[in-house]
């Protein structure tokens, strides 16, 4: 996990891009300072509201875009409804997730953190702490009736968690046959690792047709922890059956809304970049493109690429990156960053689009309509939009190229607004 993930980030802050043609006139006209205390903004107008799916995608390991989610999630809660928050991780991590906003918890919540700071994940971060500690005080302060949940749509990542989640959803069941099954999952998952988890996740496939052929007494014993168990039995059975992780983003999605008849509820997910992307790239289809072809999800969908310019982020020191950057290099990193942790678990590695290995097709437009040391909101659709004729700012290209699969697909299509970061810090390692 440590490996992949190091090595998406840094490859994604490697990617090279072309320029643009001059569209600075809309972009100018469509920019607009974010404000964190107050994220109400007068791009953000009605059309955009009346979406029912808003992602931002972000690039892990950077301080601020934690606080814009935040206070984003506020505001779209206010403004247009929405009652689900999508995180980046799996059920099991919802759940715990769930249990510290209802309770305040926070060994709950640490649960959550621990695998993330023992895989020096990006996640794990003192910003995206406080983030979580942020949407708890939020939700205490809702009335009794309009509280959030956090879906999480990931591949489990931390199995030592999931035989208490088991325990959690299946006590009290006393049916015969449904204790039997149960107790064998049970045991599967008191021993399954992430090294070893296929005879669980070959087991849950089987389980879910027996639990679904005795629904009826299921439902009966389990009450409202029967649709969370069903969920987790099904997602359990999407590892290791040959699908991408975003086709697992989407699975976890349409198992979610079917089992809880959520078909028609306002989502917001703070994931990664790549997942937010709503075409094919390389042949392979993020999250959001598998979902805009939902018939219920067309034309609903509002997407958020975070961009960045002189900027740093947290990024793991693992094997792969020790190859690449020697210590001299690594320990120059870290001096030039004030506070930053010393102990080589990760280094703080500049992220900006506007260098020759980082650079993004038209983003001198952006930055020439933004300030330094500021959050810039642009928003690429209109009816004079040259994002509606061309693929600026979509392409990718460099160590990790990443181009639409159907290259007439233009850019407010994949994507409806930019977040442009300029000058935030590396997120801060727990």
């Amino acid at each position: 996990m440590r490996s992949f993930i190091a090595i998406t980030f840094l490859f994604a802050s490697l990617n090279a891009f072309s320029q643009a043609d001059s569209s600075g006139s809309f972009v100018c006209n469509n920019a607009s300072v974010l404000d964190t205390s107050n994220i109400a903004n007068k791009l953000f107008d009605a059309d955009f509201y009346k979406n029912q799916y808003f992602l931002f995608g972000e690039n892990h390991g950077v301080a601020a875009p934690l606080a814009v989610d935040l206070a984003l999630f506020k505001n779209l809660y206010q403004q247009a409804g929405v009652r689900f928050y999508v995180a980046e991780m799996d059920a099991t991590k919802a759940w715990l997730i769930n249990k510290y906003l209802q309770t305040g918890d926070t060994s709950s919540l640490s649960k959550v953190f621990r695998s993330w700071k023992a895989d020096t994940a990006q996640w794990a971060s003192q910003e995206n702490y406080r983030k979580f500690q942020g949407l708890q005080k939020f939700y205490r302060e809702l009335p009794a009736g309009q509280k959030f949940q956090v879906i999480g749509l990931d591949v489990f990542q931390d199995y030592s968690l999931v035989h208490e989640h088991a325990v959690y959803l299946t006590e009290g069941l006393k049916d015969v046959s449904l204790r039997k099954s149960v107790d064998s999952l049970l045991k599967i998952t008191q021993g399954a690792t992430n090294d070893d988890r296929a005879g669980l996740n070959e087991y849950a496939r089987r389980l879910l047709p027996r639990l679904i052929a005795q629904e009826s007494k299921a439902k009966a014993e389990m009450k409202d922890r029967y649709p969370a168990f069903k969920h987790f039995v099904t997602s359990l059975g999407f590892i290791g059956a040959g699908m991408t992780r975003d086709s697992i983003f989407y699975r976890n999605l349409e198992s979610l809304l079917a089992i809880n008849n959520w078909e028609d509820k306002k989502m917001y997910g703070f994931i990664g970049y790549f997942h937010t992307l709503q075409t094919g790239y390389n042949n392979i289809e993020p999250f959001a493109s598998l979902l805009v072809k939902h018939k219920k999800a067309t034309g609903k969908v509002a997407s958020m690429q975070m961009m960045v310019f002189e900027s740093k982020m947290m990024m793991p020191i693992v094997a792969p990156i020790k190859t690449m950057m020697p210590k001299p290099v690594i320990e120059k990193f870290i001096s030039e960053t004030p506070g930053f942790p010393t102990d080589q678990r990760y280094v703080p590695y500049t992220l900006s689009n506007d260098n020759s290995m980082m650079l993004i097709k038209g983003i001198q437009e952006l930055k020439a309509c933004s300030k330094p040391n500021a959050i810039t909101l642009f928003r690429l659709t209109g009816e004079n939009s040259p994002f509606n004729r061309s693929d600026d700012l979509a392409i990718i290209s460099g160590f990790q190229s990443l181009k639409p699969t159907n290259q007439a697909v233009v850019t407010s299509k994949i994507f409806q607004y930019v977040i442009l970061f300029r000058g935030s810090g590396p997120a801060t390692p727990l």
